[in-house]
């Protein structure tokens, strides 16, 4: 006795049928108490009005005060309970209604009143969202819908959609009842005639006659016009994890951007009405949390929204309030114009670590202002094209830049230096979905009108050198790549405007990297993204996009050259970090996870390998199309996955597709057309089918050599395969000659004692016999026995061929080993 338990969460989340609930099981079973009254406290005068009616009912007058008077003097035996139900008015005073002798008696409270914490600091319970059982169980036993496992799972759509809100689940049992509709209807209903159906009377609830709408209304009405207009504002986010650091970082750094000559005019600018609200809470140009927080405290005051405190303080509103602010606008673009003001002047733009992780937390509510549409400033899609950038959302980008860089063009002309800087995001843009032509043509135009604007030494002028040679590199044009990237880094290096550790300058040291492994220059590549990796990791973190570039391009050189366990260790790490930071179907990402999955093939670590390879190609379809250049990339890992584990036939099924696509879409000279021809020629020839990849092999070997060179690590495994396929189609002299040309090669630039090499003295003797050359067979013996002992091994099975003369033996092992050598399509990041 004498407790005071209070109830506190939003409306229609369950707490008045708590309450009702309780007065039911104690009138139908045992107990003590032998008054039990209810009182609607939604106003004070119907509390006044109620209390005084009880007063008269019990004869001891008809004041508040005498029944809290009757209330303290019960005896024993008239044990008492007394229920304020929906006590949401900060103003209503409730202490005031309270007996203060409570030795026979006991308090229920249901509010929306937070703050009725200090009045109950004991007996305070949060009454928040069903859980999702509880919810599905709610809906069926409302609608009187069958339990079948097909209403289950529809009934979970449902719920979810309702935000697990007691109230609007009932409404939708009701109505679904009512209506004799399933529950898909139902969805397709809410989505088309949303606010009438929310709008609906649970009257499966007894006793309960209000709806989502009204509940909602009544304490929005209570609101200040400041906290009003803050719903409205918030209307336009994402209901979920919206940063305070939206409005403070906004508050500060807040700038009157310069408009082109139409936008007045053109766009509802309504800069200076963000800026009137948000100066509210600056004091001396600093945020002032306090005044901020009394806003705050009271729009939780009538629970309509939650705050966070883990990490970064955010807030979080119920779906369903949050969609009965949208209605609140009336209409009106005003308020969501507004928020996008304040939210692009939030968005950093620099490339630390912490900025970076802004604005991928925010991505959520960038995504709901592009759904009901942005018509900003330029200044403003400036701000949210970089978002989409990192993001990778590449499609949403280039709806931006082709905007952004229209308008420049239009009113600034096409030579001036904004105007050029807007064309380059879009040249960029081209070549993130996979169109390079076109890439090619803005970047040029780029760096053409910087170099006559602003000469060779200008910072942007490097920059766009930069980007015109990761553009030839994506085209698999790398020696124009290598010499555009030496000759920007090398004046990045001595520029007073950047320097050795600018982040510039490591970008065009990276990209350097990636186009010398392209160019088989392993170690040169190496030693670059070794150094890359660490002055990055000094300057920006481990969890900064570019670091883990980084990581993920030393692991593929560590995957070039054969160190597989090194590259699984990176290409795990980095897979994990950007699975957390910018979530799976993020480009990098499956970038990461297409690696790693040929990797596991490297390793045999088959299953691993399958299901990651296939997990990749699923996405990138779903993401990207079936005809873009990495979707088919993923195909070719596929291919790849299946002929490294044995599956043949699957891999040659879908390796011939791939090389027709790409030969279609990329080129017949593109590398990884080249990649992919090599492979399935390796592929035919495990399937028994020789002349076939013979001829795939030659064709790909006389590209390589144009393209790439002899001295190229593609080009001499494309030796390899072909040396297979002649030793399997028994013509003999071509293989000598070719083994000839490839120890001359592997000597020059392996050395004389590299596996390799080895190797291909093993498949030259083998030759010589198979000719009938016996001396010359072993001359060779002679002088690869003793080096092969020493560096494989006398167990090595090479070694034992030649030292026991088998040669068959030596052949067989030949063919398994080449088979080995299928190129994994690794991708830079």
């Amino acid at each position: 006795m004498g407790e005071i338990i209070a109830l506190i969460g939003p409306g229609g989340s369950g707490k008045t049928q708590i309450a009702l609930k309780t007065i039911a099981e104690i009138t139908s079973g045992e107990s003590n108490f032998c008054h039990k009254f209810f009182l609607d406290a939604s106003t004070k005068e119907g509390l006044e009005s109620i209390m005084k009616s009880i007063a008269q009912h019990l004869r001891i007058g008809g004041t508040v005060q005498g029944l809290k008077n009757w209330l303290s003097s019960c005896s024993h035996e008239a044990q008492w309970l007394l229920i304020f139900d929906n006590a949401d008015d900060s103003a209503l005073g409730l202490e005031n209604y309270i007996p203060q002798n409570r030795a026979q008696g006991s308090v229920l409270i249901t509010s929306q009143n937070s703050r009725l914490r200090t009045l109950v600091p004991r007996g305070f319970y949060q009454i928040g969202e069903l859980e999702a059982q509880e919810a599905i169980k709610l809906l069926i036993e409302t609608s009187h819908l069958e339990k079948t496992e097909s209403n289950l799972l529809s009934a979970q759509d449902v719920v979810e959609k309702l935000g697990y809100l007691a109230l609007a689940v009932s409404t939708a049992g009701s109505y679904i009842l009512q209506s004799d509709c399933t529950l898909k209807v139902y969805l397709d209903r809410l989505e088309k005639n949303w606010t009438e159906i929310v709008n609906q009377k649970p009257s499966q609830v007894g006793g309960y006659n209000k709806t989502v709408w009204s509940i909602f209304q009544m304490s929005y009405f209570r609101l200040s016009g400041n906290a009003q207009l803050f719903l409205k504002l918030c209307s336009s986010l994402h209901w979920a994890n919206i940063p305070i650091e939206i409005f403070s970082d906004a508050g500060e750094n807040f700038e009157h951007e310069t408009l082109l000559p139409d936008e007045e005019e053109r766009v509802p600018h309504t800069a200076q009405s963000a800026w009137n609200f948000l100066r509210q809470y600056l004091t001396e140009g600093s945020w002032n949390s306090s005044k901020f927080q009394e806003l705050l405290t009271e729009i939780t005051g009538y629970s309509l929204v939650s705050i966070q405190r883990e990490g970064t303080q955010s807030l979080r509103f119920h779906p369903l309030f949050h969609q009965c602010m949208k209605d609140m606008r009336e209409n009106t673009s005003f308020p969501s114009a507004m928020m996008v003001d304040i939210f692009s002047r939030a968005i950093p733009t620099g490339d630390s670590q912490k900025d970076h992780q802004f604005r991928l937390a925010v991505h959520s509510h960038a995504d709901a202002m592009w759904e009901e549409g942005i018509s900003g400033t330029v200044y403003i899609q400036e701000k949210l094209r970089q978002i989409w950038h990192e993001l990778g959302l590449f499609e949403k980008e280039y709806v931006l830049c082709n905007q952004i860089s229209a308008e420049r063009t239009r009113f600034q002309g096409r030579r001036h230096l904004d105007t050029l800087s807007s064309i380059a995001n879009l040249a960029e843009t081209y070549r993130d979905r996979g169109k390079y032509d076109e890439a090619e043509k803005y970047g040029k135009e780029v760096m053409e009108q910087r170099l006559q604007i602003l000469k060779m030494e200008h910072p942007e002028t490097l920059r766009s050198m930069v980007n015109l040679a990761c553009t030839y590199s994506k085209k698999g044009e790398y020696e124009k790549a290598r010499k555009l990237q030496l000759e920007a880094w090398e004046l990045q290096s001595k520029s007073k405007d950047f320097g050795k550790e600018h982040l510039d300058t490591l970008f065009s040291m990276a990209d350097l990297a990636c186009t010398y492994r392209d160019l088989g220059q392993y170690e040169k590549a190496k030693e670059l993204e070794m150094e890359v990796l660490r002055l990055r990791l000094k300057l920006l973190g481990e969890a900064h996009p570019d670091t883990l570039r980084s990581m993920a391009n030393l692991a593929g050189t560590h995957s070039s050259l054969g160190q597989y366990e090194e590259t699984k260790k990176l290409e795990v790490k980095v897979s994990d970090l950007r699975k957390k930071l910018l979530g799976k179907q993020h480009p990098d990402t499956l970038i990461s996870m297409a690696n790693l999955a040929c990797t596991y093939g490297a390793l045999e670590e088959h299953e691993s390998a399958k299901g990651l390879g296939e997990e990749v190609l699923r996405l990138r379809v779903q993401l990207l199309g079936e005809r873009h250049p990495e979707t088919l990339h993923s195909m070719a890992n596929l291919a790849w996955i299946y002929g490294y584990q044995g599956d043949h036939e699957n891999a040659k099924m879908l390796g011939e597709e791939v090389l027709r696509l790409q030969s279609e879409i990329l080129g017949r000279e593109h590398p990884d057309t080249l990649v992919s021809m090599a492979n399935l020629a390796c592929i035919c020839g495990e399937l028994g089918e020789y002349k076939s990849a013979m001829d795939l092999e030659v064709q790909v070997l006389n590209l390589q050599t144009r393209l790439l060179g002899k001295k190229h690590p593609d080009t001499l495994h494309t030796m390899v395969y072909l040396a297979c396929s002649y030793h399997n189609l028994q013509q003999y002299e071509k293989a000598k000659n070719l083994e000839l040309d490839m120890l001359k090669l592997q000597s020059e630039l392996l050395g004389e004692k590299h596996p390799d090499t080895l190797h291909t003295m093993a498949t030259l003797a083998c030759s010589y016999h198979e000719l009938e050359q016996y001396e010359d067979a072993r001359k060779l013996r002679r002088k690869a026995l003793p080096v092969m002992s020493n560096v494989l091994g006398s167990t090595h099975p090479d070694t034992i061929a030649i030292k026991k003369n088998q040669y068959r033996q030596l052949t067989s092992v030949m063919f398994k080993r080449a088979s080995k050598l299928l190129k994994a399509p690794f991708r830079h990041s």
